[in-house]
């Protein structure tokens, strides 16, 4: 069993860390861009104290996730890289392109939303998904985060809201 879970932004330290797009992953359809190296060509993180302190790197320093090279670079343990790879898979689901529903735009566009710190609400890919089809069909005006995300997944969205109103 795993420890404790990462949070979003420990997830972004620890890919950057180890090279690894995290946006990218999470948002491609292509299945190499959903898999991890079996080892990973960097492993480090240079940050000053203070920078270290604003990252939170130790918390993951405590947590076992992260070890101190020397006073400027870190890097993460085997035990980080396990839990980074669990989190990972969750958050980077493959499917092909035909087999995507609803729920996988869905944790798409949340995904976008917190990478971007877009808090419309509690869930914001319901937010977005009431909003593109008021956008849409109704003509409101939506905010200007909102339209971001609405113009990101106009394609995805779509395709499940066919209707016979143009867009």
């Amino acid at each position: 069993m795993l420890s404790t879970t990462l949070s979003f932004s420990d997830m972004q330290l620890i890919s950057h860390s180890l090279g690894i797009d995290l946006f990218k992953s999470v948002m491609s359809y292509k299945l190499k861009d959903k898999k991890l190296p079996r080892t990973f060509y960097r492993n480090y993180y240079r940050a000053s104290k203070r920078q270290a302190e604003i990252a939170g790197i130790y918390q993951l320093i405590n947590l076992g996730y992260i070890a101190c090279g020397n006073s400027e670079y870190y890097h993460v343990t085997d035990k980080g890289k396990e839990q980074f790879r669990y989190q990972f898979s969750e958050m980077a689901i493959y499917k092909k392109r035909e087999e995507i529903d609803i729920d996988d735009v869905r944790h798409r566009i949340n995904f976008y939303c917190t990478f971007y710190h877009y808090n419309f609400c509690d869930d914001n890919s319901r937010h977005v998904i009431d909003a593109y089809l008021d956008y849409r069909i109704k003509g409101f005006s939506v905010s200007h985060t909102t339209e971001d995300v609405i113009k990101r997944f106009k394609p995805e969205l779509k395709k499940f809201f066919k209707t016979s109103v143009k867009s």
